[in-house]
């Protein structure tokens, strides 16, 4: 079974694709999904890269740790997984929480990082109370107490007409989300002020903002290409979920980017 064993005692999922040859690239999915988030991604991915996806803390098939969680111990479960894999220097492809991992990652451990692809994603994301409220939402009643709050705020209007079939398949993702893990990850975004340190960051980075997004909105996006030094920005027509709304210009953008074109 593809587990990594972590040093904390926690156990993280993941899968491969692609050649193994090939230069690697990490995929790393949002709050309250899984790997299976990245599917409209894998086949493009795979021509240039050998694709590791995996799922994150307590979503998915990877279980909920019972330590706490916080932003830089998911980071650390990125580093974990790729000296499992012995894996020395990646690219990396985070949207929302897997952008934020992605930015404690360039932060701290930027010698094993080449670019980073930072999509739909913040550095701070208050108030406390709207976190704890979640928290509380999910302990007290599951994850079905969110589906229809989280897929309105994750795909606009037009999308949810004319994809539902699409739509459904992230809400049972949402579903089948432990409501432990999905709870700590709130805890380790609500703990998170990524803001101060943006500056020292000197990765190689593309911020993708949707331009409708109400959950991670543009301002957001810009405030982190406007503190890291030579950051890239792109910008789709998509709310927040933009990987899987707008599949083909997310990819133009992100491929384009991770390839140099």
């Amino acid at each position: 079974m593809p587990f990594c064993e972590l040093s904390d005692g926690a156990r993280i999922w993941y899968e491969e694709a692609g050649n193994r040859s090939a230069p690697p690239l990490v995929f790393s999915n949002s709050l309250g999904t899984n790997l299976a988030m990245w599917d409209a991604q894998v086949d493009e991915a795979e021509t240039s890269f050998r694709v590791i996806r995996y799922d994150q803390r307590g979503h998915g098939r990877s279980p909920v740790p019972a330590d706490a969680f916080s932003m830089e111990r998911l980071g650390q479960d990125v580093v974990e997984l790729l000296d499992f894999l012995k894996i020395d220097k990646t690219d990396f492809c985070g949207l929302s929480m897997g952008g934020m991992t992605g930015i404690v990652l360039a932060r701290d451990h930027p010698a094993r990082f080449g670019k980073l692809a930072l999509c739909n994603t913040s550095a701070h994301m208050p108030p406390a109370d709207l976190w704890n409220a979640r928290i509380k939402a999910v302990t007290d009643n599951g994850m079905e107490a969110l589906v229809d709050g989280v897929t309105e705020r994750w795909f606009t209007a037009a999308f949810r007409r004319d994809c539902p079939d699409e739509v459904e398949r992230i809400a049972e993702q949402i579903r089948a989300t432990e409501p432990d893990g999905y709870a700590g990850c709130c805890a380790a975004i609500r703990d998170m002020d990524l803001r101060p340190t943006l500056s020292a960051i000197e990765a190689d980075v593309l911020i993708l903002i949707g331009d409708s997004d109400p959950s991670t909105p543009p301002q957001d996006g810009e405030l982190i290409a406007d503190n890291i030094a030579g950051a890239r920005k792109e910008i789709v027509h998509a709310a927040h979920l933009s990987a899987v709304e707008a599949p083909a210009e997310f990819n133009r953008a992100v491929f384009s980017y991770l390839r140099g074109n």
